[in-house]
């Protein structure tokens, strides 16, 4: 009787290691499916771009204010790209020629009384895709300090942002509420 109550045992015990192996790939599964699907929240996986327009806006005057970086260029959308760069480089020829260009890259200049306020959204259809246009208006003024002298200067522009690939750009060319 004892021999057999061996088999038993071993066989009810690669049963129970069986169903333990299943249900713990279950629960790996389980945990798993539940971390995307956590991870997918947190990180966000719609078109909704991550940088507050706000945020972007205020960027994107550091950069173009000065207009010295080819950098700002990645700020626009892609197709307005070119016409960007070849704007910044004419305006970087032509402060060489008035042997201006160091001190325009020597300039500091402070942001921080320029208002940045989403005034309107849009969304329109863009080859059979919907997109998102905001109308964000950059009002106030920023101080420009170089060769020692400081100047005020007023921000009063209405800029067009679209949703391109979850981050905002700007555009010039096409405007929603300009029909």
């Amino acid at each position: 009787m004892a021999p057999e109550s061996n088999i038993y045992r071993k066989e009810n015990k690669d049963m129970n290691s069986l169903a333990n192996g299943f249900s713990r790939h279950a629960l790996r599964l389980t945990l798993l499916i539940a971390s995307m699907l956590m991870l997918l929240t947190t990180v966000g996986c719609n078109s909704a771009p991550s940088m507050t327009p706000e945020k972007f806006v205020l960027n994107f005057i550091q950069k173009h204010v000065p207009m010295m970086d080819l950098s700002v260029a990645d700020f626009y959308v892609k197709e307005e790209r070119p016409g960007i760069i070849e704007r910044i480089k004419k305006l970087r020829a032509s402060n060489r020629k008035k042997d201006t260009s160091e001190s325009v890259s020597a300039a500091t200049y402070d942001f921080s009384k320029i208002k940045v306020e989403v005034i309107d959204r849009k969304e329109e259809y863009i080859n059979d895709e919907p997109v998102d246009f905001l109308k964000v208006a950059a009002t106030g003024s920023y101080t420009k300090t170089a060769n020692g002298k400081s100047e005020s200067l007023v921000e009063d522009e209405v800029i067009i942002l679209r949703s391109t690939a979850g981050q905002w750009k700007v555009t010039d060319k096409i405007n929603p509420w300009q029909k």
